[in-house]
């Protein structure tokens, strides 16, 4: 069934609305980490005003006091059907540049395309190039990463393909607006300036099996914003007697102190998304938990139509979403 047949049921299945601090040693109460059950609701944040959008929503569904708004990026095929109009996209990462988005064709070998964004509308679907793993995409905003059939680093600056060295990690992330990027080697995190088509003036930023709170996971970058990194694992939990590996996103300084703790699902979990305003966890049956990035307070959750699979930031507080399972990508107005 589409999301436009969904929205003729509802809007929106509305889990739960909590406002419960997530910090280091507060975990939440009973049940799955972050799960409904501390007050909170109608918790919000004050965000900067958006401009209004002429298209009318896919859906809406609420978190807390605050309406979040779905759009479905027409104008393209990306279920492989119609190969004149698209192409059947395949991809474990998404990624947003200069009014384009970035995904993996499904082909022998997969391969990086471009299509351009404009409103609620994708179009000229451009081939990048030949890829390797679907995994392997990093994008800071200047420049888009990832790695060939020769294991070679392709960098793409939205209209020239380049091939510079070595593919160094496929938890390679880009720092938004022309940043570093970070990746991790072993059980160090690392990072470097891309300048040409090499990563130069690479520097340890932390060994974490030095570090308490981050010596027992399997950690690694998702962004960085100013002086916070955020890394993300999967901790083993017990919950209702069974024991679960738990999405798990915390905010750290360049030091490695953790500042705050964010914990996502345990059944399915997906991707994450790290905005201006919100941290947001996302898990296969179109489950949604939004935490206020400052405080960490979760301002509440819902279950959707969508099987969301990649999330990346397009600016501000707008998402984009790659559902794996419709082969469509939706742009989520938080």
């Amino acid at each position: 069934m589409s999301l436009f047949s969904f929205r003729r049921l509802a809007t929106g299945t509305i889990i739960g609305c909590m406002a419960m601090t997530l910090c280091t040693g507060c975990p939440g109460g009973g049940g799955e980490p972050g799960a409904p059950g501390a007050g909170g609701s109608g918790a919000s944040v004050a965000v900067p005003e958006r401009a209004p959008v002429a298209t009318e929503p896919t859906l809406t569904f609420n978190f807390g006091s605050t309406e979040a708004k779905v759009y479905e990026l027409t104008g393209l095929d990306l279920s492989g059907k119609d190969k004149e109009k698209g192409c059947k996209a395949r991809t474990g990462r998404i990624a947003a540049m200069q009014n384009a988005v970035y995904f993996y064709k499904d082909d022998k070998p997969i391969h990086m395309m471009k299509a351009t964004i404009n409103g609620e509308t994708i179009s000229d679907l451009t081939d990048v190039g030949e890829g390797k793993a679907i995994y392997a995409l990093a994008c800071n905003g200047k420049a888009v990463l990832f790695r060939n059939q020769e294991n070679q680093m392709q960098v793409y600056d939205g209209t020239k393909l380049a091939t510079g060295g070595e593919w160094t990690s496929e938890n390679m992330i880009g720092v938004p607006n022309g940043g570093e990027f970070y990746w991790l080697h072993s059980h160090t995190l690392k990072a470097a300036t891309l300048e040409g088509t090499a990563l130069t003036n690479e520097r340890d930023v932390f060994d974490m099996d030095t570090i308490e709170n981050l010596k027992d996971g399997s950690w690694a970058p998702e962004t960085v914003i100013g002086d916070t990194i955020y890394l993300s694992s999967r901790i083993k939990k017990e919950i209702d007697g069974k024991k679960k590996d738990v999405a798990t996103l915390i905010a750290v300084d360049k030091q490695g102190k953790e500042l705050l703790r964010f914990e996502g699902y345990g059944d399915m979990p997906r991707d994450w998304a790290i905005t201006d305003n919100y941290v947001i966890a996302s898990a296969s049956k179109g489950q949604f938990r939004v935490f206020d990035r400052a405080s960490g307070k979760v301002l509440g959750e819902a279950e959707i139509a969508m099987r969301p699979f990649a999330l990346c930031t397009l600016k501000g507080n707008d998402v984009l979403v790659f559902d794996d399972r419709a082969h469509k990508i939706f742009r989520i107005d938080f």
